[in-house]
Protein backbone atom coordinates (compact mmCIF):
# COMPACT_ATOMS: atom_id res chain seq x y z
CA UNK A 1 0.00 0.00 0.00
CA UNK A 2 2.76 2.47 1.18
CA UNK A 3 4.84 1.89 -2.30
CA UNK A 4 2.03 2.53 -4.25
CA UNK A 5 1.24 5.92 -2.56
CA UNK A 6 5.03 6.66 -3.15
CA UNK A 7 4.78 5.71 -6.52
CA UNK A 8 2.47 8.12 -7.66
CA UNK A 9 4.58 11.18 -6.27
CA UNK A 10 5.94 13.33 -9.36
CA UNK A 11 9.68 13.54 -8.89
CA UNK A 12 10.57 16.96 -7.21
CA UNK A 13 13.62 18.61 -7.01
CA UNK A 14 12.85 20.87 -3.23
CA UNK A 15 10.94 21.96 -1.46
CA UNK A 16 9.58 24.72 -3.25
CA UNK A 17 8.94 22.90 -6.28
CA UNK A 18 6.99 20.24 -4.37
CA UNK A 19 4.33 23.01 -2.41
CA UNK A 20 4.03 25.13 -6.01
CA UNK A 21 3.14 21.36 -7.51
CA UNK A 22 0.77 20.84 -4.79
CA UNK A 23 -0.65 24.15 -5.09
CA UNK A 24 -1.33 24.61 -8.24
CA UNK A 25 -4.15 22.50 -8.12
CA UNK A 26 -7.32 22.56 -5.99
CA UNK A 27 -10.55 20.09 -4.92
CA UNK A 28 -13.52 22.53 -5.06
CA UNK A 29 -15.02 20.25 -1.48
CA UNK A 30 -11.87 20.75 -0.30
CA UNK A 31 -11.17 24.53 -0.48
CA UNK A 32 -14.66 25.03 0.90
CA UNK A 33 -13.67 23.35 4.06
CA UNK A 34 -10.89 25.11 4.34
CA UNK A 35 -12.35 28.45 3.52
CA UNK A 36 -14.81 28.16 6.37
CA UNK A 37 -12.09 27.17 8.72
CA UNK A 38 -9.67 30.16 7.78
CA UNK A 39 -13.17 32.14 9.41
CA UNK A 40 -11.92 30.54 12.76
CA UNK A 41 -8.33 31.14 12.56
CA UNK A 42 -7.59 34.56 11.38
CA UNK A 43 -7.90 35.90 14.79
CA UNK A 44 -4.92 38.41 14.98
CA UNK A 45 -3.18 38.13 11.95
CA UNK A 46 -3.66 39.86 9.00
CA UNK A 47 -1.88 37.51 6.68
CA UNK A 48 -4.61 34.71 7.02
CA UNK A 49 -7.54 37.13 6.70
CA UNK A 50 -6.64 37.73 2.82
CA UNK A 51 -8.99 36.18 0.34
CA UNK A 52 -7.78 32.46 -0.62
CA UNK A 53 -8.70 33.38 -4.20
CA UNK A 54 -6.25 35.55 -4.62
CA UNK A 55 -3.47 32.89 -4.15
CA UNK A 56 -1.66 34.92 -1.29
CA UNK A 57 -3.51 33.20 1.85
CA UNK A 58 -0.47 31.86 2.86
CA UNK A 59 -2.51 29.51 4.91
CA UNK A 60 -5.32 28.24 2.32
CA UNK A 61 -2.21 27.77 0.48
CA UNK A 62 -0.47 25.29 3.04
CA UNK A 63 -3.47 23.75 3.54
CA UNK A 64 -4.41 23.07 0.01
CA UNK A 65 -1.02 21.78 -0.91
CA UNK A 66 -1.37 19.07 1.81
CA UNK A 67 -4.74 18.19 1.28
CA UNK A 68 -3.68 17.48 -2.78
CA UNK A 69 -0.66 15.73 -1.44
CA UNK A 70 -2.19 13.35 1.01
CA UNK A 71 -5.35 12.34 -0.61
CA UNK A 72 -6.01 9.44 1.77
CA UNK A 73 -6.28 12.33 4.63
CA UNK A 74 -7.02 15.76 2.93
CA UNK A 75 -7.91 18.16 5.17
CA UNK A 76 -9.85 17.71 8.25
CA UNK A 77 -11.05 20.40 10.72
CA UNK A 78 -8.03 21.01 13.14
CA UNK A 79 -5.41 21.29 10.89
CA UNK A 80 -5.99 24.65 10.29
CA UNK A 81 -4.94 26.10 14.22
CA UNK A 82 -1.38 23.45 13.73
CA UNK A 83 -1.27 24.94 9.89
CA UNK A 84 -1.19 28.40 11.52
CA UNK A 85 0.56 28.26 14.46
CA UNK A 86 3.80 26.75 12.16
CA UNK A 87 3.51 29.38 10.18
CA UNK A 88 3.71 31.95 12.43
CA UNK A 89 6.80 30.58 14.22
CA UNK A 90 8.58 28.90 11.41
CA UNK A 91 10.80 30.85 8.55
CA UNK A 92 9.65 31.19 5.23
CA UNK A 93 11.98 29.16 2.99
Amino acid sequence: MYESFEMSKPPIKDSLDLYEHYNSTQDDKVAYSIKLDLKRTAIGNEFFKIDPDSGKNPLFNVLNAYAQYDTVTNYCQGMNFLAALLLKHLENE
